[in-house]
Parts: structure tokens; sequence; C-alpha cells
């Protein structure tokens, strides 16, 4: 997906845009595959077979038959065979190792049946089904800025949903109205205006908003408090989300909100760390390292540069307070974790 990034020219690393509009980017994947440039086409194929979304083997088939012999050909090919045989809850990089063993010739499985075997199962996939059902049952004046959203274009989005949750339309309830005001506090936090995008948000919690606006209330809030350095208050946002969406049964959600605690928990560790009391840091930074450890054990049995990024900056404050990887005994049961933060805390 790195590599899909750039070569079909996303606004944002597909990572975030699935984070933020699973539905959107898997369509606009969908309409790459039909791009006159081979590249794009071949790596948009990889991408769809990575992400996993079974729903787009009849359209990577149709695409497959129309293709001409070659890479973006083989990569059409490699992503059905691992859409079909890789069982449901693997992580993306075991997909991604998948649709690269297919497509140079090995079994879909080769090198990958310990991470298999070892993966975690999902929580169920009844809230992504809900969320979805609930979009595409959204009124036009919802949907309209959702799309928008979708592709990026945030400040037309927030006047969108700012109208439909003002002006309301054709079947928007007052439900519709509150959740638009949440996207539009996402939208807007997302375009630096965080003090606005606190109060839209407020607006959406205080009346209520439906499950298809949890995602845009959290990361709001979560955002805005962040930037604004109300660190103790987007804390306890996160652990709101957090309790939210395991309630509901969203563990991509989970996954990123435990992330988001973790990133919080740093900070404010790192700030004891350098003060006349830095033993006070040493729970604090346990526990954000705990945290994402626990996010990693839900979304990867691999790597990333940015997971590398989040665990260096850890283990750089850890190491002011004196702990190393004997003090993380919550790894003993996370193996998987255990290996790949080993380089970052000396036994």
């Amino acid at each position: 997906m790195d590599e899909a990034t750039k070569i079909v020219r996303a606004p944002y690393p597909l990572r975030e845009m699935l984070r933020r509009d699973r539905a959107g980017t898997i369509n606009a994947l969908v309409e790459c595959l039909g791009s006159p440039n081979i590249m794009v086409r071949k790596y948009s194929a990889f991408a769809l077979g990575q992400i996993g979304e079974t729903g787009v083997i009849e359209v990577l088939r149709s695409a497959y038959g129309h293709e001409q012999p070659g890479g973006a050909k083989d990569a059409m090919g490699a992503a059905i065979i691992a859409l079909l045989e890789v069982p449901n809850g693997a992580t993306d990089q075991i997909r991604a190792r998948a649709v690269s063993n297919v497509y140079h010739g090995q079994p879909w499985d080769a090198g990958i049946q310990e991470a298999l075997a070892a993966n975690r199962p999902p929580m169920s996939d009844a809230y992504v089904e809900r969320v979805r059902a609930e979009i595409n049952a959204a009124p036009d004046a919802f949907k309209a800025p959702f799309f928008l959203m979708s592709q990026g274009k945030l400040e037309e989005a927030a006047q969108g949903f700012s109208a439909c949750a003002a002006f309301g339309g054709e079947g928007v309830t007052d439900d519709w109205a509150h959740t638009a005001s949440c996207c539009s506090a996402y939208c807007v936090a997302e375009t630096g205006d965080y003090e606005g995008a606190l109060l839209l948000a407020e607006v959406g919690k205080v009346m209520g908003f439906r499950e298809c606006g949890a995602y845009y209330y959290y990361s709001a809030m979560w955002n805005a408090l962040n930037q604004l350095d109300r660190l103790p208050e987007a804390l306890a946002v996160a652990n709101e989300a957090l309790e939210y969406f395991s309630q509901h049964g969203s563990s991509a959600d989970v996954a990123v909100h435990l992330g988001r605690k973790a990133n919080i928990l740093k900070q404010l560790a790192s700030h004891l760390s350098r003060s006349q009391e830095p033993q006070r840091a040493r729970p604090i930074i346990l526990e954000a390292i705990k945290a994402y450890c626990d996010s990693l054990s839900i979304t990867t049995a691999g790597w990333s540069e940015s997971d590398a990024e989040e665990l260096d900056g850890l283990s750089r404050v850890a190491a002011r307070v004196g702990i190393a990887r004997r003090d993380l005994t919550f790894l003993n049961s996370m193996p998987r974790v255990d290996a790949l933060v080993a380089r970052f805390f000396p036994r």
C-alpha cells in the first residue's frame, strides 16, 4: 500500500485514507483499475489484494479478463487468489505477502504459515457492515459532503456538512444533522481550526450521533485537543473512544485509538522525564508502550516505518527514566510484538 500510495498519487497514505473512509478509498482504487497507466492498474490491484475486501473480487476478475498479458494482469490475478485464499482477519501485511508470493509464482502461504497461525482473530465485522449500511441509506444532503470528504476536499465537505446540520433537507432527521456536525468537526480540525472543531463536535455529542459519525467525532476531538496541548483531555477522549469502539465491536478503531492513547501518554511522560521528578514518568511511559504494543498486536504481524518511528520515540523517553526490556513484562505474552520492539529496548 505504501508503494501504491505513490503510484496512484493518493492525497494521503492509503492506510490513513482507509481509516477515514474505507468504502470511498476502495472505490477510488477500483476506478484506478481502468487507468490508461499500466503501473496505476498494477499497483491498484496490489493494494486491493492487501486491503482484503472480498467484495472487489468480481471487479478484479472483469479487469483481469480485459487486461493484456504483463505485470498488471499478473498483479490482478495475484490479488484475486489472495482475496480467495487468505483467511478472514489476517493482517494487511500477511495479505501483502500472499499477493507477492502468488505474483512471483510461489504458493500464497509460502513463509507466512507461522504468522497465520499466530494471528489474532479480529472482532466481528458487524460494526463495519452497520456503518456501511448507514452511509448507503444516508440522505443525499449528508452523502454529498461525505463523498467530498472521502476525496480529500475538506473545506467543501465542511461547508456541506454544516449546511446539512443547519438546514436539513429531505430525509435529514435530527440524528443525521448531529452526525453531520461531527463530520464537519473532523474536516475543520483537519484544516487547522481546532477551537471551531471542538464546538462542532460537542454539538454532535450532546445531541447524539449515528454510528457512522463516531470515528469522525472522536478523531476531531482528539486531534483538536492534542494540537491545543490539552493533553489530559485528549487522553480522556482516547479512553472514551476505546470504550465506545470496544462495545460496538470495531477492532480497527480500537487499534487506532490505542495508538492515539500511546501518543498522548508519551508526550506527558516526556515532559515529566525532563522534570525534577523523572520517576513520575515511569508508570506513564510503561502504559504508553503497553497501549502501542496492544495496537500493533491487533493491526499487524509485520512492520512499517511509522511503527518504527513511534517505538523509537517511546524508547527514548523510556531510556531517560531507566526502563529496559525486563520491565516490559506484558511482552512475555505477546511474542510477535516482542520480536518487533526488541531492537528498541535493550534487555
